[in-house]
Formats: C-alpha cells, structure tokens, sequence
C-alpha cells in the first residue's frame, strides 16, 4: 500500500488565513499575546509549530528566540517546576541558536525566576525578543498548585517589553484556572483569544491541490458534508480518495461511497473526537439529527458554539443544520446495541475510548447536591484516557470538601462534637486512639481542623472501629470508607516517586468518587 498523501502529525496544510491572522498580530508595530483556543484535534498544535518555524526561518522575523513548549508532555506542578522548566526550554533554544549565548545558558542553570527574568530583560534591552509559544496550558491550569505570584511574576516578564507569549487550550484561559486566587492575576488580561476552526472551503481547496485530487463540485460539497471540515476527519477522508483509483474529477457519488464506506475505519478518530465534545452539545447534536434546522436559541449557543467548533454543525441566519455524516452514521450504527457490553467493551481499545462515556453518563445521574464536588469528579474523568494521573488531581479537595459538608451535617454549624459521644467511645476501650485523645486534649469538643483526625472521628461515628455502633445520624460506614481510600489515594498522587499511575486504578478510583457522591447526595439530603 503506498504512503498516505497526509501522514499522521505531518506539518500545517492549509490554514492560510488563519496562519496570516495569527503572524500578522505577532509581527505588527505592537505585537499582541494570543490565546489559541480549539478542541482536541483541531490543531493547535500544528498551528503552534507552524508559527515556531515561520518565527524562525522568516528573514523579517521581530523574534531572535523561538522557543516551543508542550506543558502537558511534562506537566509543571509547582512554581518552582514552572520557573525551572522556562529556565530549560530558554537555555535550549539558546543551545540551538546560530548567535552564542553561553554566559546567558551558564546564569540560566539556577533555574530562578530572577535569573529567567534578569536574562530576559537583558534579552529586551539588546533588541533581541524571545517569542514562547506554550501548548497544553490546559493542564497545569487544570491543577491548583500554580499561585497567583506565579503568574504576576510571567506578566513582569512581558510587560513593557517586546517578548510575546502565545498560549494552546481547549477553553477560554479564565474558564480554565483552577486555583481561584491565581485567576485574579492581571497576567489573564494580556491575551487576544483566536480560534481555530475546521477546515473552510478554501483549505479545503488548497488540500486537493496538495494532494493533486479533482473532485466536482458536488464532491467537493460531500467532502465538506461528510466530515464537517474536521482536520482529522477530512485528511483521512482524502487519503482514502487519493488512493481508490477514480477518474477525475471525483464525483460526489464517489465521495459517498468512500466517505459511507469508511465510516468503521474511522470509528476510533470519531469516538475520540465526539467524547471530547460536552454531554449537552451531544445531546444538542442529537436534537439537530432528529429535528433537522433548529434555531439557535432552543439548542443553547454554547451548545451550538461546542458542535460548530468540531464541525458537527453550520449556521446561518441564527438557525443550526447538523453536518458531518460520518459522526450520524456512526452513532446511528451504535445506537441500536448501546447496551451491548460486547461491542463497547470488546477489546482494550474499546475500552479506553468507552469507559470515559460510562463515567459521565454515571455523574450526570447523580442529583446535584454540591457544585464543587461534582466539578471536580467531572474534571478527574477527563484525565482518561490519556492522562490518567490526572484523574487523582482533585482528591485532595474532593476528600476536604465531602468532609466539611459530614461534619457540618452531623454536628452542626457549631461542629461540636457532643459530650456523651466521647464517653461512649473511652467506654468501649477507645482511650489510646488518637481522636479520642485530640478531642479530650482540645479547650473544646470541636472537630479538629486536622484531615486525617476528621477521617478517624468519622470512623469512630460510623462504627468502623471493632466494637462500637453506628452512632452517626445518617451517614454510613460505607461513606467513611470511602473517604478514607480518597485520603490515602491522594497520597499515592503526591508521593509517586516516580511510579506513573495506570488507567484501570485511575478508573476505579473515579468509580469510589462517583459512589461516594450517589451515597452523600442520599445521606445529606
């Protein structure tokens, strides 16, 4: 079989407007920050790369550095980890560079922001820009360990000077950030949001120039109907063209066939494209296949703004047609046999694209008792399948948070605990535990600020301790369990000592989290 006319995570085809919008606002007189935001596989990266080598290769560059970093390969989890890995990709690039800036690499092995800082200013001062491009922002975003002074010192570093950033996330910057004391950093205000979209009609041109294919005007049209303009969906789309051996040009029957023919080849880009997308704009998605044109207003425009964004809708005159026929034919395949464990299930790949579905489904039953624990159980399922140790990020808030809103339940605003529990407890020969002696050490009976004492009075409560009742109003032994397995677990995610965290734990530990939630939605009410 001869080569693909588009090899997979080849270099940016197309794109020539969106590529000239995005220089053009880094090269002008002043130069803007950029935020680029678009789903997965839309290609931000791509786009990124493309911008480092045009930074790099074009002769009236304004940058004398380029330097590229994937924050999500190695995701920084604190300041110092951030500071040291700026310091790095810098003293790379410097490594690369034609011009030697061997005093600045030797400063630069500090690793501090002052030196980072002292080097860039020195940097601007010569008139030598550096222009960082940092994709995959999502991530250490998506974590509550970056600090605001983290991020007012990245803003020291840009302002007033000529050095530019440009950033690659799946969502807006502020709808990002975690750590709510960080977002109130200025550092946020500096970026110019532009979105990367699917492949329009003149991209789509370019590709069959690129790949020396005619189609006719109606393939041309079925080629954009078939896979919405979806980057990933349309390269395969035209590899599979490219080699059937048509007469040119193409005709929009050819392009059916193919495009209806490929439709198993291209379950897996489609699972993982449409998995991605937001429960409520799949079920929107849904309305648009059963109804055909809706308006805007009824699906939602943020629903509407989600599918548009994957290609799975157009609009015009503020009503909405679904397009992309090859995601209709493969949920329609699927629907009839969602229930079958077989097809889902059947192999570990199918696995790791389903169960992530399974897990959202399961939260969305669950009734909303508490915004932030179903929050943050809703952003550990995004973690798989392809980053599993990210699934154990929130545990320590999911642990904090199911414990203040127990105590609160079983003791009030006061959090008192009462007298006579604490002398039933040395009755039953609870004298040498460490809670009971906290308690009794303590100017008060108020529950202890410290976790793992909070842990162990639930388990007194409960009864998980040999001999003694359930002496809890309404919360129950399996809800203390379970909290005490996410306390532990959350020790497994800060001391990993380099043992990387595999996806079936990860699974099972969100599993624990959503039951946790269904028993606490029950106890609380």
């Amino acid at each position: 079989m001869s080569d693909p006319v588009f090899p997979t995570n080849g270099p940016m085809l197309a794109r020539a407007a969106l590529m000239d919008k995005v220089w053009g606002a880094l090269s002008k007189t002043t130069p803007s920050n950029l935020s680029v935001i678009g789903p997965r596989w839309i290609g931000k990266t791509v786009l990124l790369k493309a911008v480092a080598d045009r930074a790099v290769a074009d002769g009236e560059s304004p940058y004398s550095l380029v330097m590229y970093w994937h924050l999500g390969h190695v995701c920084p989890t604190t300041d110092a980890e951030f500071i040291s890995g700026l310091c790095g990709q810098l003293h790379q690039v410097m490594q690369d560079a034609p011009k030697d800036y061997s005093d600045y690499q030797t400063y630069l092995k500090e690793e501090s922001y002052s030196h980072f800082k002292e080097i860039t200013d020195l940097l601007d001062e010569g008139d030598e820009p550096v222009l960082m491009l940092w994709d995959g922002l999502d991530k250490p975003l998506g974590q509550d360990n970056l600090s605001v002074h983290l991020w007012d010192q990245m803003r020291s570093i840009i302002d007033g000077k000529m050095h530019k950033i440009v950033t690659a996330t799946r969502a807006p910057l502020d709808l990002l950030i975690r750590n709510e004391e960080a977002s109130t950093s200025e550092f946020w205000n500096i970026f110019d949001e532009e979105y990367v979209k699917p492949f329009d009609e003149h991209d789509i041109e370019t590709l069959l120039e690129i790949a020396r294919l005619e189609l006719s005007s109606g393939g041309r049209t079925e080629a954009s109907n078939w896979t919405g303009g979806h980057p990933k969906l349309l390269l395969e789309l035209l590899n599979r063209l490219a080699s059937g051996g048509f007469s040119s040009p193409i005709s929009n029957e050819n392009v059916v066939e193919v495009a209806r023919s490929g439709v198993q080849d291209a379950r897996r880009s489609l699972r993982s494209i449409w998995s991605e997308c937001p429960q409520e704009a799949q079920e929107a998605y849904q309305t648009l296949i059963q109804n055909g044109e809706t308006a805007v207003q009824v699906l939602g425009t943020n629903n509407v703004n989600a599918l548009e964004a994957r290609g799975f809708a157009n609009v015009n005159r503020n009503k909405a047609k679904p397009t992309c026929h090859l995601l209709k034919e493969h949920l329609s395949s699927t629907s009839g046999d969602s229930g079958s464990l077989v097809r889902l299930f059947n192999d570990p790949d199918d696995f790791r694209s389903n169960i992530g579905d399974v897990l959202r489904i399961r939260l969305e039953q669950i009734p909303v008792f508490d915004n932030d624990l179903l929050r943050w159980v809703g952003q550990s399922i995004l973690g798989i399948p392809d980053h599993p140790g990210d699934c154990l990020t929130n545990l320590t808030d999911i642990r904090d948070r199911a414990l203040d809103l127990v105590m609160k339940h079983e003791f009030g605003d006061s959090r008192e605990v009462p007298a006579e529990l604490v002398e039933y407890w040395k009755d039953k020969n609870q004298h040498q535990n460490k809670v009971v002696g906290t308690l009794c050490g303590q100017a008060s009976l108020a529950v202890p600020n410290e976790r793992a004492i909070q842990v162990g009075l639930l388990q007194l409560l409960t009864g998980g301790a040999q001999g003694l009742e359930n002496k809890a109003d309404s919360v129950s032994k399996d809800t203390y369990e379970m909290i005490s397995a996410i306390h532990g677990l959350r020790n497994r995610k800060q001391h990993a000592d380099g043992q990387p965290i595999c996806e079936s734990v990860a699974v099972a530990t969100i599993m624990m989290c959503l039951a946790l939630l269904e028993r606490l939605a029950e106890e609380l009410s």
